[in-house]
């Protein structure tokens, strides 16, 4: 009986010390801060095309109005802020923060998404994606009798 209860013992001090060791700070997986940011990136990239798509929309059913559109986008835009800004607080994240931590670890999310192809392969198309629905919306745009967008 006490010998049983000695492994008892053993196995709950080392399940206890494998949760600490597990869940330390000082051990978490680096790569899992890139994990967060393409996770981030990939959530904010179906968000700008739900956006986009909304914009290409309104545009569509208010080309002959410009000035109503010119409003009525600009109050969408706004929503987009405050739900992007919502998105980045869900992790933790400024828009700022968001925007230079590539910058600052571009090495580490390069090799992060070289060994997950799936995350990566999502990241392109929907870049893709909304680069296309970028095209469209600016050509809708473009047609609206007085309203002339930006040269980048």
């Amino acid at each position: 009986m006490k010998k049983i209860i000695q492994i008892t013992c053993n196995s709950l001090f080392c399940a206890v010390a494998i949760f600490i060791i597990f869940s330390s700070p000082q051990v978490i997986n680096a790569e899992s801060f890139e994990h967060q940011y393409c996770e981030l990136s990939i959530r904010r990239l179906k968000q700008e095309i739900g956006n986009f798509g909304q914009l290409i929309s309104l545009a569509m059913n208010h080309q002959k109005d410009r000035k109503l559109l010119i409003a009525m986008e600009n109050e969408k835009k706004n929503q987009f802020q405050q739900a992007r800004s919502e998105l980045n607080a869900e992790y933790g994240m400024t828009e700022k923060e968001y925007a230079t931590y590539m910058g600052e670890n571009a090495r580490n999310v390069k090799k992060y998404l070289e060994t997950h192809p799936d995350i990566k392969s999502q990241i392109d198309d929907l870049s893709a994606q909304k680069l296309l629905l970028l095209k469209q919306y600016e050509e809708i745009k473009n047609a609206v009798p007085g309203i002339v967008l930006p040269v980048e």
